[in-house]
């Protein structure tokens, strides 16, 4: 099997990984408000608990599986036991992943709207070459609702579809950039080398972060595992065939502890 890593699914990973979402976005948002010293922290503070909720290594032992996260240090570890179900998630029939990932739909929604809240209250930021920018979070939670809404398969045929709604998306974006600074500014956006270049690098962050996400939603292929107390832990493989394989090795472990015990 190829290298598997666990997800920060639940507990306090997910905590981290949400914080550490808001915290990019948050980031972003205070750059266009001339506060470098805040940008700075918020952005450091998103590596940080990124960091820390970042999957490390998974291990089945006797009757349980361990799930370390952090970067480059095991800063978290959960033992999980009494296992009762495992399963590959991206199997699932359309819209029971919901239910599986409704404090990530919380997280994702803010991440969407907070930028456009933004948007409503101050208005456009002086310089539109910043807009991009502002994007990225937005389609991502976007993308990332998606995966949510439907399953594997439906989403890569879903994915090939709006490949080119994404497309005209960012030639949309790039449309209302030029045209904004035209209106604000009184002449091209590239007759100022500045602005041109950092309209680019967003324009390529934007296509970037949207076209890695998607590609990795839809290649790998995520193991839930249930335990007798309720809670749930997710572990991600490259795929489908990966997916089957650590389920059915951890069957396995868990079949011949119980026969050792019995």
């Amino acid at each position: 099997m190829k290298r598997q890593w666990p997800l920060p699914y639940s507990g306090l990973p997910a905590l981290m990984s949400g914080i550490s979402m808001i915290c990019f976005t948050g980031g972003i948002l205070t750059g266009f408000l001339n506060a470098p010293v805040v940008m700075s922290i918020l952005i450091v503070l998103g590596f940080v608990f990124g960091l820390l909720s970042a999957g490390r290594r998974i291990e089945v032992v006797s009757d349980s599986v361990v799930l370390e996260y952090g970067f480059t240090r095991t800063a978290l570890k959960y033992t999980i036991k009494d296992i009762i179900d495992v399963f590959d998630i991206n199997e699932l029939s359309r819209g029971n992943l919901v239910r599986y990932f409704k404090y990530h739909l919380f997280i994702f929604n803010l991440v969407i709207v907070l930028p456009i809240i933004y948007l409503i209250l101050k208005g456009v930021y002086p310089n539109p070459v910043y807009l991009p920018i502002l994007f990225i979070p937005v389609l991502i939670g976007i993308v990332l609702q998606l995966y949510i809404v439907f399953t594997a398969k439906n989403y890569r045929k879903l994915i090939r579809r709006v490949s080119q709604v994404l497309s005209i998306v960012w030639v949309t974006i790039g449309f209302i950039v030029g045209m904004t600074y035209r209106e604000v500014y009184g002449k091209s956006l590239f007759t100022d080398p500045s602005a041109t270049i950092l309209y680019f690098i967003g324009m390529v962050l934007l296509a970037a972060s949207t076209i890695v996400l998607i590609a990795l939603m839809c290649k790998h292929h995520v193991v839930i595992i249930e335990s007798a107390d309720g809670k749930s832990y997710a572990i991600g493989t490259s795929s489908a065939e990966d997916a089957k394989k650590l389920m059915k090795h951890i069957l396995e472990v868990i079949a011949k502890n119980a026969e050792a015990t019995t």
